[in-house]
């Protein structure tokens, strides 16, 4: 039983031929079956005129070299120059896992082995919220809040890395009774770089309505491939009529954290700005205080690291 050409199946039945049953296996053996599961193949070329559909788990299109270069040709679409499987050494430049490095404190960045690529994310300190001074009777004092740490990302290739770089981690400002302190700058070393926020103004004594600004900067030094301004801290307002009401401002929101809120009329130290980069909120001082007070801490900065591994 073997496989023959159309040509010398018709010639089994030929005018007066008495077809034998090998000659009837052959007939049987030399087309495809539509129900037979194995291996069925096609020596010659194939035009398809309609839609072909590949239907089941594990289908596999095999394409051998021959004088058309591999490829398939139907008038809807064309595959040529197939890509030779990949080999061992070529999957060596394909990412195949993903991980992260997450900086909380100052130190060294080590690539994982096989690192590709990375993409650096950096936020720079929250600037601290303005303090509130001593307070007169039908006076009040209300700090401006600070500006959160300002946002930097850069995408990096190993060979950018090398074997480590310095990471720094920026500090959040530490408010106090005059305007509050700026925050310090992240960093990758000179890879990417994201200045701190700047700190709110002090709020000095006052009975006719006057404001203390909130922290705002243009981030000077920032550097990567995409960079964003924290947000600027809120100012304060008040006094307000024969309440004596006042309002101080509230932290700026970061990337990764949100602003110190603010306080209204009752005496207290400004809210800590939340982790990470979050700017410190104004501090306030109602009526007749004897002790001015500080403005809240902004947020330390972070750093974190995705990198693409093959």
């Amino acid at each position: 039983m073997t496989t023959q050409t159309r040509a010398t199946l018709k010639t089994y039945f030929e005018t007066g031929d008495k077809p034998t049953q090998i000659q009837f296996e052959n007939l049987i053996d030399s087309f495809l079956s539509l129900s037979d599961t194995a291996s069925q193949t096609v020596k010659s070329a194939v035009t398809v005129s309609g839609a072909v559909y590949l239907a089941g788990g594990g289908t596999t299109v095999t394409v051998s070299a021959d004088t058309n270069n591999g490829s398939f040709a139907t008038t809807a679409c064309v595959v040529s120059a197939l890509t030779p499987y990949a080999t061992t050494a070529s999957l060596s430049a394909y990412i195949k896992t993903v991980t992260k490095q997450i900086f909380t404190g100052s130190g060294t960045y080590t690539p994982t082995a096989n690192m590709l690529y990375a993409i650096i994310e950096c936020v720079g300190g929250g600037g601290a919220g303005g303090g509130a001074a001593i307070t007169p009777a039908s006076n009040v004092a209300a700090g401006g809040g600070g500006e959160a740490g300002w946002y930097a990302r850069k995408v990096v290739t190993a060979a950018d890395v090398g074997v480590s770089k310095a990471v720094t981690i920026g500090a959040g400002g530490v408010g106090g009774t005059g305007s509050g302190p700026a925050g310090a700058a992240s960093s990758v070393g000179a890879l990417c770089v994201a200045a701190g926020g700047a700190g709110g103004t002090g709020g000095t004594a006052t009975a006719n309505g006057a404001v203390s600004a909130g922290g705002v900067s243009t981030g000077t030094g920032t550097t990567g491939d995409f960079i964003g301004s924290g947000e600027a801290g809120g100012m304060s307002f008040g006094p307000f009529g024969v309440n004596v009401v006042a309002l101080s401002g509230k932290g700026g929101n970061s990337f990764y954290g949100a602003g110190g809120a603010s306080k209204g009329n009752a005496s207290g130290v400004g809210n800590a700005g939340k982790i990470y980069g979050g700017g410190g909120g104004g501090a306030i001082n109602s009526p007749s205080q004897g002790a001015a007070v500080n403005g809240g801490d902004g947020a330390a900065g972070v750093v974190v690291i995705t990198e693409f591994c093959s």
